[in-house]
């Protein structure tokens, strides 16, 4: 009941995906009226406005300038999830699909990778690959993502659970 889906609206009143930058305002008025502390957009490639490239560095700042504002003016954290490409680069900032814009107009970046010392399969490190607003950690989070069933109004839902192990100093490369 604390979750909240932001909708924009076509021209001939069908319900649609927010897009950005052209229904930033409908998102700040949606996190204005709830009072929202927290923005997810999942994934935010998903939300970009077609006529942008999402390789192009400038359009991806045109995108998420207005998200920026959001979270200056509000208060409210914003996380957009974005993946990261096949590629076996060391640089995690340049693993993300896309433009590097993705990651230089963000704050911070959050990685969630395997752990490569993992032989169950269910082990992940959360490794921070960025921080503008303070100083970078040099351990990574250990935790372990496992399935559990929960009874749903709708019925049984399959969902994620997180266990955290413990934290160890990792090379981010």
């Amino acid at each position: 009941d604390r979750v909240r889906f932001v909708e924009a609206v076509t021209a001939d009143g069908h319900g649609s995906t927010v897009v950005l930058p052209l229904d930033a305002q409908r998102v700040q008025d949606a996190v204005a009226q709830t009072g929202a502390r927290l923005v997810i957009v999942d994934p935010l490639v998903s939300v970009l406005d077609g006529s942008l490239d999402s390789h192009k560095d400038h359009s991806i700042r045109q995108a998420l300038d207005p998200i920026n504002r959001l979270a200056s003016s509000s208060g409210a954290a914003i996380i957009g999830l974005v993946h990261l490409n096949k590629g076996q680069g060391t640089d995690i900032l340049d693993r993300v699909l896309g433009s590097r814009a993705f990651t230089a107009a963000a704050r911070a970046v959050v990685a969630l990778v395997d752990d490569p010392d993992d032989d169950t399969g269910t082990r992940r490190l959360v490794v921070q690959g960025k921080a503008n607003l303070g100083p970078m950690g040099r351990d990574a989070l250990v935790i372990s993502v496992t399935t559990a069933i929960v009874e749903t109004a709708e019925g049984d839902a399959e969902v994620g659970v997180v266990d955290v192990i413990g934290t160890r100093p990792i090379d981010l490369d």
